[in-house]
């Protein structure tokens, strides 16, 4: 208890301390225009000689090396990182840039800058530290009333301790260092919970004394009142949070206190033959969170995994199922399996059935109900016919009195060479009669109609006809009748809603309306089809693939490789294929999953005559149907031209103005292979590894000539290959966009403004600079360098600023807000992916102003997000992202193999602080060199 209430003590004052904290922001100055492109620079930058004394702050700057290593806004300790980064960049360049106009920094700046960080240390690293792992030290209270003159004082006391201590308070903020918590030894002669039956506690009572003591701890905390005269202040201000705790520590208390349940849960032995798997056959009304574990297995028995049992050999195995659930007390159930051995004989039937649990009111009657495939015979007999709980009679079932009874069910199966017998157990739960008060006929049908009327299910249309068989049914029965066809129907139509609902690729508008129809309907085949609509509606429905590819074997006519391609199973989703011959002369039955890329092969035989195979993939998963798709194969006889031709590596290259050379490499060649291109017989010689690499001469090729190419030899399909001459090679010209600072330097990690974002992607869409500049529609946007840009963007729907009239040019621009200035045109010019992995962002909710531009970004390829799932929109972009976004709109694709020794890397616009490592180096190298590429090429090769 004293515990719980120093953690929300705790909890409310480090509460009150983080909402006190106060992040600044660097601002930087407007930049000026470097060619095409807006440079940021910092005011008054220089690059003098910085001679100001930071000894004693070097003890806190050590463990950085430099201000880039630094990004104070992503961290537990925000002010503090701030800091430590502006006395890293004035000692870097002598400039205070903790101002909102950076200027010359002196050593007053030094020395406020180290008591700023002092505090900073205190509030967001020490205290914080000590709140959560020495809550008790006296350190912590001599913390929190520190006057400002002995700062530096308690801050290397602190950090003395905590080097004593061997761990960084640092690490313990950040959760790397958990505290060690020692287990109390408990008093075995003092009961857990004492309670005086004679006196019982009042729970507003003790919640009261709860808040008291709590409100006392934290005064006792606070005795400077003066010192902390700030933070009781502010502590006022969470008087509705800390009152929440304190409801909400009541709560747990409260369900605590609660008398626990006896758990219903029952197992059922069961017998297995080898080779074979089942479920394990359970009776848990509760819907308890179950275990499953092996208590013995005799010689390795069975395999477990979930509730499934794998019969490996023969022997006996007991499993434990232990159930859990809040309210309940732990119960475990033991069930025995059984394991025999199948015998070789190849038309020996495996013999199974499922027999239900019965769930029964004393006086009730039911039966026993069994499943199963086989024409088999059941008997039923009492397990334990002692306690008399049940009569039976075959499989019906007469309750008598409350409590639980086995039965022992005993299958039968026959045929001409043998009897096969199997037992298995079922428990029948016999409860009390309900006891109902007698009501009479027009009170039970306003009981009804009322019960319909909350039904969600069937429309107001369907609820009237139902209430009106209701008010003119007869008698209690005839009117319970209609209420339980309502609900049926209404249970039925919940089903199938959540199937429309959980449609991915379905608007939500047209889901309404679907849904609006199945309440309406007034047939099952009516809700049917509705559904069957809906999937067709969906535009990017799942469907099964299945691929397939006979492989002949080039040495040896009568054999072959089937090659299956499907759609890739899941850890809910299970994917088999199962292949068998449509020819009775033929024996084939094959069964087995794919592999983790939807792909199985199988060896299959050429026969003199042709024959064909089924292909069926079958997909289960889990809550769903079990889906199925067939494709029929044909299988080629031995002497058909069926083996294909292995061409690697076809290039035509353009050596001079009329002449081309051929060249590619045929694998695994046959000796009597033919080559023809453009009607002339091609010399050839085959290696020792079997390969012939061509290389052929084409001379006068002019534009409009094909290039066609023939390759054939017996037993083989006729390979052919033909190429437009004026395909080969596509020139495009790729304009530079961007340029660095006057330093060096480009900025990649630095923001962009709202005016510098638009120039950049407008001068891509039209392909040349901003003109003069103009008035334009936003009040704060009149005659400056971007003007003329945001009207072009404007004008053509990329952009349209804020309500009140404003554009706000010099605001830093977010990720999203670049994703829906740019929306518009990847929509119109840029294609979907294909194989785009990644659905969505998990940050990015329907409720996001911005999704619709997001998502198409996303699918197009243009954004893939953080490697943890999320988007984080609300992030203003960096140089080197809007670079990279800009790039794949506007299909500019360098990358290190584009850059070829013809390339003189002298001449190129490269800059200091983006090295070849750095991730966006080729994209920024892409942007800011004007360049000509093949775009034919996926290398994307520049060329002079």
């Amino acid at each position: 208890m004293k515990n719980n209430k120093k953690k929300v003590a705790t909890l409310a004052l480090t509460a009150t301390m983080l909402a006190q904290t106060v992040v600044p922001c660097v601002t930087f100055a407007q930049g000026e225009v470097v060619g095409d492109e807006p440079a940021i620079t910092k005011e008054g930058e220089t690059n003098k000689e910085v001679n100001l004394d930071f000894s004693k702050l070097d003890k806190y700057l050590g463990e950085f090396g430099s201000s880039e290593e630094i990004d104070p806004f992503t961290s537990n300790y925000p002010e503090y990182l701030f800091k430590i980064y502006v006395a890293l960049s004035m000692k870097e360049t002598g400039m205070n840039l903790d101002l909102d106009e950076p200027k010359e920094a002196t050593q007053e700046d030094v020395e406020k800058l180290y008591k700023d960080i002092l505090s900073a240390r205190r509030n967001e690293i020490i205290i914080p530290a000590l709140e959560k792992n020495y809550p008790d030290d006296d350190l912590l209270l001599e913390g929190r009333g520190v006057e400002e003159a002995d700062l530096e004082t308690y801050v290397e006391k602190a950090d003395n301790f905590f080097k004593g201590e061997g761990v960084n308070p640092r690490d313990i903020v950040d959760g790397k260092v958990e505290k060690e918590t020692p287990e109390e030894p408990t008093d075995p002669a003092e009961p857990e919970n004492p309670t005086d039956p004679e006196n019982p506690t009042d729970p507003d009572e003790e919640v009261e004394d709860k808040k008291n003591e709590l409100a006392e701890e934290v005064m006792k905390q606070l005795r400077d009142e003066e010192s902390n005269k700030a933070f009781l202040e502010a502590l006022s201000y969470k008087q509705e949070e800390f009152n929440n705790l304190l409801i909400q520590y009541k709560e747990k208390e409260e369900d605590l206190n609660k008398e626990e349940k006896d758990l219903n849960l029952v197992v059922n032995d069961m017998s297995l033959n080898v080779g074979t798997e089942e479920k394990l056959i359970i009776n848990n009304p509760e819907e308890a969170n179950l275990v499953y574990d092996i208590y013995e297995n005799q010689d390795g028995a069975i395999a477990l995994e979930g509730n499934t049992v794998k019969a490996l050999k023969e022997g006996t195995a007991k499993v434990i199922v232990k159930g859990n659930k809040e309210g309940f007390k732990e119960k475990v159930v033991v069930a025995t399996i059984t394991v025999k051995e199948t015998k070789e004989e190849d038309d020996r039937k495996h013999f199974s059935f499922t027999a239900h649990n019965l769930e029964l009111r004393v006086g009730e009657e039911g039966q026993i109900k069994v499943d199963s495939s086989q024409n088999a015979t059941f008997d039923f007999e009492l397990f334990n016919k002692d306690n008399n709980v049940i009569s039976l009679n075959g499989n019906k079932v007469k309750a008598l009195k409350k409590g639980t009874q086995q039965v022992k069910v005993i299958g039968t199966l026959k045929d001409e060479h043998e009897t096969t017998t199997m037992e298995t157990l079922i428990t029948v739960t016999v409860r009390d009669k309900e006891v109902t008060e007698e009501k009479d006929l027009e009170t039970i049908k306003k009981d009804l109609i009322k019960d319909l009327k909350i039904l969600e299910n069937i429309s107001g249309n369907r609820k009237e006809v139902f209430e009106k068989a209701i008010n003119d049914a007869k008698d209690k029965d005839k009117a319970k009748e209609q209420f339980d066809l309502a609900k049926k129907e209404d249970d039925f139509k919940k089903k199938e809603i959540d199937k429309v609902n959980d449609i991915k690729n379905l608007s939500d508008e047209k889901k309404k309306e679907l849904i609006k129809d199945i309440k309406d309907a007034e047939t099952d085949k009516e809700v049917e089809k509705l559904v069957e609509k809906a999937k067709d509606l969906n535009e990017e429905a799942e469907d099964i693939t299945l691929n397939t590819k006979v492989v002949y074997d080039k040495k040896d006519k009568e054999k072959a490789t089937l090659e299956i391609k499907t759609i890739k199973p899941t850890d809910k989703k299970k994917v088999t294929v199962k292949v068998t011959s449509e020819d009775k002369d033929v024996k084939l039955d094959y069964e087995k999953e794919v592999d983790k890329d939807g792909k199985a092969s199988i060896e299959v035989k050429r026969l003199k005559k042709d024959y064909r195979i089924n292909v069926k993939v079958i997909v289960k998963e889990e809550g769903k149907d079990t889906l199925t798709k067939n494709k029929s194969v044909k299988i080629q006889k031995q002497d058909a031209n069926v083996l294909e031709f292995e061409v690697k590596n076809i290039k035509l290259t353009k050596k001079s103005d009329d002449r081309y050379e051929l060249t590619f490499t045929v694998k695994d060649a046959p000796k009597d292979m033919k080559i023809d291109v453009n009607g002339n017989n091609v010399k050839y010689n085959i290696d020792k590894d079997g390969n012939a690499k061509v290389v052929y001469d084409l001379r006068n090729l002019k534009n409009d000539t094909k290039l066609k190419l023939k390759i054939t030899a017996d037993g083989y399909k006729e390979f052919t290959y033909e190429k437009e001459v004026k395909d080969i090679k596509e020139i495009k010209t790729f304009n530079q966009y961007v340029v660095g600072y006057p330093d060096g330097t480009f900025g990649p990690e630095r923001n962009i403004t709202r005016a510098e974002a638009v120039a950049m992607f407008t001068r891509l869409v039209r392909g040349k600079v901003e003109t003069t500049s103009r008035t334009t529609r936003y009040s704060d946007a009149n005659n400056q360098w971007y003007s003329d840009a945001l009207n072009y963007a404007t004008d053509k729907g990329y952009i349209s600023g804020y309500t009140d009239g404003r554009f706000n040019p010099n605001a830093n621009m977010t990720r999203e807000e670049f994703a829906q200035m740019i929306s518009k045109y990847v929509s119109e010019n840029v294609k979907k992916v294909e194989d785009n992995t990644l659905i969505s962002f998990k940050d990015v909710s329907d409720k996001n102003w911005s999704k619709s531009a997001i998502q198409d970004a996303l699918e197009r390829g243009i954004i893939k997000g953080y490697e943890d799932g999320t988007f984080r929109g609300d992030r203003d972009i960096t140089r080197a992202e809007a670079v990279r976004m800009l790039n794949r709109t506007f299909d500019r694709k360098t990358t290190e193999k584009s850059i070829t020794k013809d390339i003189d890397a002298k001449t190129l616009n490269m800059f200091k602080d983006v090295i070849p490592k750095h991730w966006a180096f080729y994209e920024i190298l892409d942007a800011s060199n004007k360049h000509k590429a093949n775009v034919t090429d996926d290398n994307r090769v520049w060329s002079k």
